[in-house]
């Protein structure tokens, strides 16, 4: 098949120069100009190109008789047999690519969702803790402003302690200062 699709690229090649060489012919046919010295250049290039239309015109004998070989109807056959199967491997791979894209999106949206239900774990954590450190303060506040208020009394009772030692103890001296002046 691959020698028969190289018969077939090189007559498509030859075919390709001939029409070039036709063109070039042609062309040159009808820039024809009337002065001697254009017109040697002229035959001369006209010479070439004949030569070179000979040489294509080989060649497409050649593309003639292999195409001949293959025949037409097989290469349309091999072309469409080509084309059916490029066909089907683009259905598989559309297939193949639907399943992934439906993987994929499957994978984020498990992962949104487990991320979603571990973010709501942390924060039931973080509210419980947060109330419990509320709590903390709470209770110890409570439990500060308690024996804030038990030192606050005992220093009470302890200045009345203290005037009263004082007290007595102007007393005493001045009941001693009396005693002396008597």
């Amino acid at each position: 098949m691959e020698k028969d699709a190289e018969k077939f690229l090189q007559a498509e090649e030859t075919a390709m120069e001939l029409v070039e060489t036709l063109k070039q012919l042609h062309n040159e046919a009808t820039s024809y100009k009337t002065a001697t010295k254009e017109l040697d250049t002229v035959r001369q290039r006209l010479l070439d190109l004949i030569e070179s239309t000979e040489k294509i015109t080989s060649g497409s004998h050649e593309i003639i008789k292999i195409l001949k070989e293959i025949g037409g109807a097989e290469i349309l056959n091999r072309i469409t047999k080509v084309g059916d199967k490029v066909s089907e491997e683009f259905v598989k791979l559309s297939k193949t690519l639907a399943g992934l894209k439906t993987d994929i999106i499957d994978g984020f949206t498990k992962t949104e969702t487990k991320s979603s239900e571990e973010f709501a774990k942390q924060s039931k954590t973080l509210a419980g803790l947060k109330t419990d450190i509320i709590d903390g303060f709470t209770k110890r506040g409570t439990k500060s402003s308690e024996e804030f208020a038990k030192q606050s009394n005992v220093m009470n009772k302890l200045k009345i302690l203290i005037v009263v030692t004082l007290a007595s103890s102007v007393t005493a001296v001045i009941i001693g200062v009396i005693a002396l002046l008597r």
